[in-house]
């Protein structure tokens, strides 16, 4: 037996009824980003918000193609609506078209997985503000063909605008999903008013507990589009109420330069209070002044070029921290230490010149134990971060995975290894060369949002056993995140309030997509950026696929790079040095690959990807740059990209590398 949907359509203008609107926000109040609260807008081509210029001067969303350029996927959607079966709902919204096409344009609600949907189906190509609505019984009746695995509604529900191959213009406001009977408004709620109750007012700053000295203002967020207020106390202390500015109160912190604080902050709409919160906050000491440093591209400064002339002593500045890189240049082969480092950067038997240590800010000095002619260069680079490790692979010989692999071609290259790359018995070897090693820790990402997983992911977090523990590890990185599984999100920001991360360790965070949710990600962003004192890491999974042409994949690079860059300092200004970027060079069919085109040269794309980064200025100061997917790379496309980052993050090129090759 087959189950279908029974659905019964109307479309008409609305009759009243007395029911209330189960979407969170069907206003669509943008507040102070694109993206409506509560909504999110699908695939790579959003909407644009407006805040009046709807029916009755509501705000509404706008979507536009040229006629000529014909857009594959767009809409947005709302998820976690928890429906009843068996009732009856209606759908509704009001649309405005002018010479709009498309091969698909709908307003549904969907299941889980898309196995079912129901709702309002094509729009006019011209109509000024017309309302559509669609009413449907929520149920299944028997069939004589059945598929047991599509038989059933999957919830929770989402409401959905989706759009296939459309051209022109088309404007959607004043959304709503009605339950049309007492059953139904008594199980009908949505699942996001729970989870938007844990935004609060939340500073976005990148590096809470080391504010860069001479900050002068505090950045707090709380999207509205409402005018709201706050009071601020610092210290116990009332202060000066705050500006509110593009969605953030900005709170005076000039005569505040030193130590640690503890701030307080609550918030007002329309004269009631709606959310309060406090934190501490701390200044970093002043830069030491490095007079030498220059920026080399957006991903290396060079703190030190010097040359030697039977020098045996070279003292430099590191004026915050950092991961800094040594490179020789000398006949000789020196023994060279680091001062207050019991392991030497250099010995006669190093494979290369070079080294990379994490250093604090302050003065240092490198020492030889013989005069050395030749030139010495030292220079900040990000996070350099490898997966996968030594003697990891995925497929039985594929080369460039074992130690002799990585002393030849990483090592001195790339400065942190990922989870499960290092073995305990190897991790004393790899410390001596400065290199960092990474455990993970399984969060809540794709659970429901509720306490038991938030209790169960504290308890692994502070486990005297768990990631946290591990002495020889320097990382705990987190994975699974998805920037529209918001429950999954908020069970590990709730989670990592309560982490006490006993040994400093940085937090490394898995993350695929772009923020977009007002509020939530603010807070999810401060969370995993500040949690477990303050040196968190967002790695974006950017596994780009090449294209036919080299200006689509050059667009589809910028797109995609430069967007989440914007959309991260659009929510947490000034936060590059916390984020950055992770590639795929995996390529191994049938199991995984991102080399989808035979006729392009993948060694050519993956170039493109660093060369773009370097070039721009606005990547200036990333936090960390790498690659995914070495086990699932042969020695070739392996050695290829230790020469990416070589030539673009230790030499600090600009040039493309393919060019010394050949490649186009």
């Amino acid at each position: 037996m087959k189950k279908i949907l029974s659905l019964l359509l109307s479309i008409s203008v609305l009759a009243s009824v007395q029911a209330a609107n189960i979407l969170f926000n069907g206003k669509l109040y943008c507040g102070t980003t694109n993206a409506p609260k509560g909504w999110f807008f699908d695939d790579f081509i959003p909407g644009t918000g407006y805040p009046e210029g709807g029916p009755d001067n509501a705000p509404f969303v706008m979507f536009k193609a040229p006629a000529d350029t014909p857009v594959e996927f767009g809409g947005f959607r709302q998820q976690k609506l928890n429906l009843v079966p068996g009732e009856k709902y209606r759908l509704s919204c009001y649309v405005r078209t002018r010479n709009f096409r498309a091969k698909r344009a709908d307003f549904l609600i969907i299941d889980t997985g898309w196995f079912h949907a129901l709702g309002i189906h094509g729009f006019p190509e011209n109509c000024d503000w017309t309302q559509f609505s669609a009413e449907f019984t929520l149920g299944v009746k028997e069939s004589e063909e059945g598929n047991k695995f599509e038989n059933e509604l999957k919830p929770p529900f989402a409401a959905v605008v989706y759009m296939n191959q459309y051209i022109g213009e088309i404007s959607f406001a004043q959304m709503s999903l009605e339950a049309l009977t007492e059953k139904g408004q008594q199980g009908s709620s949505n699942g996001n008013l729970q989870q938007w109750n844990q935004a609060k007012a939340v500073p976005a700053v990148p590096r809470l507990n080391a504010l860069p000295a001479g900050t002068s203002t505090l950045p707090v967020s709380w999207p509205s589009y409402r005018q709201p207020t706050a009071e601020v106390a610092i210290d116990g202390q009332p202060v000066p109420a705050p500006k509110y500015e593009k969605g953030f109160f900005l709170i005076d912190v000039s005569q505040i330069q030193t130590g640690r604080h503890s701030l307080a902050i609550t918030v007002y709409e329309e004269g009631k209070e709606v959310t309060r919160n406090t934190f501490d906050f701390a200044f970093a000491e002043p830069e030491l002044p490095c007079p030498e440093e220059r920026r080399l591209n957006s991903l290396t400064t060079e703190l030190l070029a010097q040359t030697l002339q039977g020098t045996t002593t070279v003292a430099f500045t590191v004026p915050r921290r950092t991961w800094v890189y040594f490179k020789l240049e000398s006949p000789a082969k020196p023994k060279m230490t680091l001062c207050g480092d019991e392991n030497p950067l250099l010995t006669a038997d190093s494979p290369r010149p070079e080294a990379q240590r994490r250093l604090k800010p302050g003065q240092y000095t490198v020492t030889f134990d013989a005069p050395v002619d030749g030139k010495l260069f030292i220079r900040t680079v990000p996070v350099l971060y490898k997966y996968a490790g030594i003697n990891v692979t995925s497929m039985p010989g594929i080369g460039g995975s074992d130690l002799e692999f990585h002393k030849k071609h990483v090592f001195g290259v790339f400065n942190t290894i990922g989870a499960r790359g290092v073995s305990e018995e190897l991790r004393p070897y790899t410390a001596s060369l400065g290199l960092e090693c990474v455990d993970a820790c399984v969060p809540p990402a794709t659970k429901p949002f509720g306490q038991k997983h938030i209790e169960d992911f504290v308890a692994r977090l502070n486990s005297p056993k768990g990631a946290f523990a591990v002495k020889s590890g320097q990382w705990v990185e987190f994975d699974e995140y998805m920037t529209y599984n918001t429950a999954g999100l908020l069970n590990t920001v709730v989670g990592l309030e309560q982490l006490q991360n006993p040994l400093g360790k940085d937090l490394f965070h898995w993350y695929v997509g772009a923020p977009f949710v007002p509020g939530v990600h603010h807070k999810v962003l401060s969370s995993f950026m500040n949690s477990g004192g303050g040196h968190g890491y967002i790695a974006y999974e950017e596994y780009l696929k090449p294209f036919n042409t080299e200006q689509g994949a050059l667009t589809h690079i910028s797109d995609s790079l430069t967007g989440l860059a914007r959309s991260t300092n659009d929510f947490i200004p000034d936060s590059n040095r916390a984020f950055g970027f992770v590639f795929a060079n995996f390529h191994q069919l049938p199991l995984l690959s991102v080399d989808w085109h035979p006729e392009v040269n993948f060694k050519y794309f993956l170039d493109m990807e660093y060369h773009y980064l370097a070039n721009h200025p606005e990547f200036n100061g990333l936090g960390l740059v790498g690659y995914w997917g070495f086990n699932n790379a042969n020695e070739e496309i392996s050695r290829w990209c230790c020469e990416i980052v070589r030539h673009y993050v230790l030499e600090g090129r600009t040039d493309r590398l393919s060019d010394a090759y050949g490649y186009t």
